[in-house]
C-alpha cells in the first residue's frame, strides 16, 4: 500500500514538472511574439534614422534571445514527456521483478513445509528445531505411530 501511494505521487510530481514546462513553451512564445513584433516596428523606424542603431540591434538580439528560450523550452517539454513514458516503463518492470520475487518467496516458503501423509500424533521427534537434517543421517523427522 505505501510502495502503491509512493508510486502514484511519483506519477504526479511527473505530471506537474510536464505541466510547469509546458507553461514555460507558452511564456517563451508569447516573449518570441513580443520581441518579433518589436524587431518589425523597428526595422522601418531605423532605416528613417528615427531610432538609433542600436535600439534595431538590441531589438533583434532579444529576437535571437527569444527565440533560443523557446526552442529550449521545447526540448525541456520533449525530455520531460520522454522521462515521463521511460519513468512509467520502468515501474513497470519494478512490478513485474516485485511479483516475480513474492511468486518466489511463496514457492520457498512452500518448501519449508513439511507435511505429514497421514492423520496422526507425533510420536517420537528425530530433530529438534535448528538442527542441521539431510547430510548422511535419516531422512526421518518425527515418528507418527499407527
Amino acid at each position: 500500500m505505501v510502495e502503491t501511494a509512493k508510486a502514484d505521487l511519483e506519477m504526479a510530481q511527473e505530471q506537474q514538472h510536464l505541466v510547469n514546462a509546458q507553461s514555460a513553451l507558452r511564456q517563451a512564445e508569447a516573449i518570441l511574439l513580443k520581441a518579433n513584433q518589436d524587431a518589425e516596428r523597428m526595422k522601418p523606424l531605423a532605416a528613417r534614422r528615427a531610432v538609433p542603431e542600436r535600439d534595431l540591434d538590441a531589438a533583434i538580439a532579444a529576437q535571437s534571445s527569444a527565440a533560443a528560450a523557446v526552442e529550449d523550452a521545447r526540448a525541456t517539454v520533449r525530455t520531460t514527456t520522454v522521462g515521463g513514458r521511460i519513468g512509467l516503463r520502468q515501474a513497470q518492470a519494478g512490478l513485474t521483478a516485485a511479483r516475480a520475487s513474492l511468486a518466489k518467496a511463496q514457492m520457498d516458503l512452500d518448501e519449508t513445509s513439511v507435511r505429514a501423509p497421514i492423520d496422526g500424533l507425533i510420536g517420537t521427534v528425530e530433530f529438534s528445531v535448528g538442527n542441521y537434517v539431510g547430510h548422511g543421517e535419516s531422512n526421518r523427522l518425527a515418528t507418527i505411530p499407527r
